[in-house]
């Protein structure tokens, strides 16, 4: 994966916006900025997993690696370890690579207003991908054009902070 995905998931994100902005169908609107929400929660997915690729290649132990590559060691039949696939969610993942890789003091961002704001974003992504209710109320509540775009700014600014603090460099989305 290359720079260049990312920004064209962020790029579409910037679409779906100016689409649903002078958009008069309600409908078309809400589209809109729910594709904007799916898009900005598959760029920070996208990155991290770039970002985890690169991390990889560090003499780190063989269980984070594992954990940054969405795998874990098992103990098979024949009493080796082996690496099988596995999930943690892209919270945990960037708190591990923050952690691990970086100067942050993982409580004290865990404490800021741009943290809040990812599990919020995560919540939403997560009330949408596994609903429990079916209802236009749940959508019009949650998915506005400005909530989408606040989703899309806060993981854009995130991808940010955490490409500074572990690789030192800037990443252009744009």
């Amino acid at each position: 994966m290359t720079e260049t995905y990312l920004k064209t998931l962020n790029r579409s994100c910037n679409f779906f916006l100016q689409l649903a902005e002078p958009e008069k169908n309600a409908i078309k609107r809400k589209s809109f900025a729910l594709s904007v929400v799916i898009n900005s929660w598959v760029l920070l997915e996208a990155y991290i997993n770039y970002l985890s690729e690169i991390l990889a290649k560090a003499k780190i132990e063989k269980h984070e690696k594992a954990l940054l590559l969405d795998k874990e060691l098992k103990l098979n039949d024949e009493g080796v370890f082996v690496e099988v696939r596995s999930h943690s969610s892209t919270s945990k993942r960037i708190l591990f690579i923050l952690r691990n890789f970086s100067t942050v003091d993982v409580e004290e961002f865990r404490k800021t207003k741009l943290w809040g704001e990812i599990q919020n974003c995560e919540k939403i992504r997560n009330d949408l991908i596994h609903p429990k209710t079916l209802t236009n109320k749940f959508l019009d509540h949650q998915i506005t054009i400005k909530k989408s775009e606040s989703f899309r700014t806060s993981i854009v600014l995130l991808i940010k902070t955490v490409n500074k603090k572990v690789l030192n460099k800037e990443i252009f989305l744009d």
